[in-house]
């Protein structure tokens, strides 16, 4: 229940903080990508790919710990904390002088992203009540989309005419704000704090099977090692089901059975879980495609990836608007056309033979755009309004687990399948520099992956009772 003494102003001022913090999580995504080459050649590539896992690991297996601190210590303690560590650690990364002081501040920074970013809807589900919280998570959810339309921009200017290390110094003021602002209009939550013992063997167990699934898959797909791959998901499952095991009798589990039990938790969660495998891939095959197939520059290339960035950063909150508006049947409705632009955006590279190689992923990356900006608005919104309010913090840190356990399954699926039509198309290795016969066979293999899971996905809402939901 939102706190009834919490003025407009601070919701406002709430939807703003948690706003700017998915804007810097956005940015934060896109700065080592883009630094990389340059942190390389001055300090020596040998752990350029682990410092670009370590984020993942760490958000893997720590969010659903970090949820529940939240539930227990305050949800704002957790979100102040975090933000904290994650604006001092991103100062000090800066001044890094070795590839290994910069990997252990990123390991720190990303420690702070956890532990903010899986109490940061929850807060919005708490204090901000139901009549406008529509509006609030489509500004939300727009952040991260902002974020990637304005990071390229401002890296690409700091890495051209500046230095690499401004790149850091460029995202002081996000944390600044949104640490000393949260701090003064963020509530308190006493209230919603929970007793509960914490779940250590289970977070542990946890946190140690989703690292090897988030480290040993990439690392694996790196070195085109297929071995590599069955023993990383032998182990990852080993461990998985040791904590199935474990949680079955633990006195407080940290996944939190009974709420995992509940059919309108279980939906939305399926339904983000596919939302983020083809977000994911899609940002994986994309900027392959633009520059190794179709051969054009990192600027156009980029123009087109922020055009389509910019459909959701816009739309988001529109969405939210629109469920405002029309309640609960226009989730149900958000969920379907948007399910059915991903099918489009899918269509759309699978018949690129028909329509051709640029005219294919322009419109495939406005489709993409379409599906996103549709259904993440709608399914977290669906997803939060469906959980317990003292268990809100538990809850956000499940949904951001799983979608962090898409990021390596989507690698999975489009270096798998891009694979067959290009690593080893008749061609060889030659044949990504060529739109050829030899290509098209992954190009569609991909999007019919991602196709399967969008019509499953239409399937699933489609026998949703819209009064259920």
């Amino acid at each position: 229940m939102a706190d009834t003494h919490y003025t407009v102003w601070g919701e406002r001022a709430l939807i703003l903080i948690i706003t700017l913090r998915m804007i810097f999580g956005g940015m934060d995504a896109l700065l080592l990508p883009i630094a990389i080459p340059a942190i390389s050649k001055e300090f020596g590539g040998e752990w350029a790919s682990l410092l670009l896992m370590s984020q993942g690991v760490v958000l893997s297996g720590l969010l659903v710990f970090s949820g529940r601190l939240g539930d227990r210590l305050g949800l704002k303690k957790i979100f102040i904390s975090g933000s904290i560590l994650l604006l001092i650690a991103t100062i000090l990364s800066g001044y890094a002088a070795s590839m290994e002081q910069l990997l252990f501040l990123r390991v720190l920074s990303s420690l702070g992203t956890t532990l903010s970013l899986a109490v940061a809807f929850p807060l919005l589900r708490i204090h901000i009540p139901e009549e406008r919280r529509g509006r609030a998570f489509g500004f939300a959810t727009a952040g991260t989309s902002i974020g990637l339309v304005i990071g390229p921009g401002i890296f690409g200017y700091c890495l051209q005419y500046l230095s690499w290390p401004l790149m850091f110094f460029t995202l002081i003021p996000f944390g600044l704000i949104i640490t000393l602002a949260g701090w003064i209009w963020i509530p308190k939550d006493n209230h919603e704090k929970t007793r509960h013992s914490f779940d250590i063997p289970g977070a542990v167990l946890l946190m140690i099977a989703l690292s090897i699934l988030s480290l040993g898959l990439p690392i694996s797909l790196h070195n085109q090692n297929i071995s590599g791959i069955v023993i990383t998901l032998i182990i990852a499952g080993i461990f998985s089901l040791l904590f199935i095991i474990w949680e079955r009798k633990a006195d407080n589990p940290i996944a939190v059975p009974d709420l995992l039990i509940l059919p309108d938790v279980r939906t939305p969660l399926f339904l983000t879980l596919g939302l983020y495998t083809i977000f994911f891939g899609f940002l994986y095959f994309a900027p392959v495609f633009l520059n190794e197939i179709l051969m054009l520059s990192p600027v156009k290339s980029g123009i087109l990836i922020g055009l389509a960035s910019l459909i959701p950063a816009i739309c988001n909150p529109l969405s939210g608007f629109f469920i405002e508006r029309y309640g609960m049947r226009s989730i149900k409705g958000l969920i379907i056309f948007g399910s059915i632009a991903g099918i489009f955006c899918c269509l759309s590279l699978i018949f690129i033979k028909i329509l051709g190689g640029i005219n294919a992923i322009t419109l495939s990356l406005i489709f993409f755009g379409i599906f996103f900006a549709c259904l993440r608005t709608s399914v977290y919104y669906y997803y939060y309004l469906s959980v317990p309010t003292d268990k809100a913090g538990t809850a956000g840190g499940i949904l951001e687990t799983g979608v962090e356990i898409t990021s390596p399954i989507s690698l999975i699926i489009v270096h798998l399948c891009f694979a067959s039509g290009i690593i080893l198309g008749s061609g060889g290795i030659i044949s990504t520099r060529n739109l050829s016969t030899d290509v098209i066979p992954g190009v569609q293999g991909v999007f019919l992956c991602f196709m399967v899971i969008c019509i499953g996905m239409l399937i699933i809402i489609m026998k949703k009772n819209v009064s259920e939901i």
